[in-house]
């Protein structure tokens, strides 16, 4: 009987924390309720492996939540009673609870006084970013037409899926947890199928593997 109740006890608790999980996952229609915190002004060697933030104002996510990365690049807008600011998740933070955010000292402080340290129940949601031109194309340091790593830039939400297209067909690349996308066999002049948060799909044709774009 005993066993039975540990085993019953054991289940629950799993049962609980996959449903938390799945509370905080990312969805880019919404957002999240969770503490800010700030870390600095420094966005270089973020998680992402993005470029610097030269208006300062970025953010990590919550370790937690992470998702592989799903959300990086993605943009959100922070408010609280003093204001609101909209930041790029560039890191990850991974001592975050499920919803909260790291945010740089800059963005920190156009929400909140830097006294405070941390802010609770702050509401935050997913938006998009404000860019302009078309998407870029990143390879890995090392990508030839055999093995290569692809980071997709400059996109107003989120990136969901990368394919590359191998003898008439789409086929999808592996997400790393370090914000690229890695395949074989892509051959000298590429094709890829680029899907975001949204659903919106582009085509991006003649890529070298190794030259950015």
């Amino acid at each position: 009987m005993f066993r039975n109740i540990e085993l019953f006890a054991a289940l629950f608790s799993i049962l609980f924390h996959i449903a938390n999980a799945q509370t905080f996952s990312f969805d880019p229609s919404i957002g999240g309720t969770g503490d800010i915190t700030y870390y600095g002004d420094d966005s270089s060697g973020n998680a992402c492996l993005l470029p610097t933030v030269s208006d300062k104002l970025f953010a990590a996510y919550s370790g937690s939540s992470w998702s592989n990365g799903l959300q990086c690049g993605a943009c959100a807008t922070v408010t609280t009673s003093k204001g609101s600011v909209t930041v790029r998740l560039i890191n990850k933070c991974p001592e975050c609870k499920p919803g909260s955010l790291d945010l740089s000292t800059t963005a920190f402080n156009k929400v909140a006084a830097l006294s405070a340290g941390t802010v609770s129940n702050v509401s935050w949601k997913f938006v998009q970013c404000p860019v302009s031109g078309g998407l870029t194309v990143v390879w890995k340091e090392g990508s030839t037409q055999w093995w290569f790593g692809i980071q997709i830039r400059n996109s107003p939400w989120a990136i969901k899926n990368v394919e590359i297209l191998k003898s008439g067909n789409y086929v999808s690349l592996i997400r790393q947890d370090y914000n690229f996308f890695t395949g074989e066999g892509a051959g000298s002049s590429v094709t890829v199928r680029v899907t975001d948060v949204k659903g919106k799909q582009t085509v991006l044709s003649g890529l070298t593997p190794g030259k950015n774009t």
